[in-house]
């Protein structure tokens, strides 16, 4: 994604919280709510259920530390 024109020139940078950036995207989901996005839930459900890559514009700090936990059980 970093390569899009509109990312490459944005004055904000994509993170990558949890996985790694060489890791194939397999199935992508762009997630995006006001004010939530579902959080640990949601994207547990989407990699139990064959999705590679779940993109959050934000996510808390809570929730992204229990996927971190559980990862290893989904993916």
């Amino acid at each position: 994604m970093k390569e899009l024109p509109e990312f490459k020139n944005a004055i904000t940078d994509i993170k990558i919280r949890l996985g790694n950036p060489e890791n194939t995207a397999g199935k992508v989901v762009v997630s995006h709510g006001a004010g939530t996005n579902g959080g640990y839930e949601i994207a547990k459900t989407y990699f139990k259920h064959g999705i590679g890559t779940v993109i959050y514009i934000h996510i808390s700090p809570t929730d992204l530390a229990k996927l971190r936990l559980t990862a290893w059980e989904t993916l």
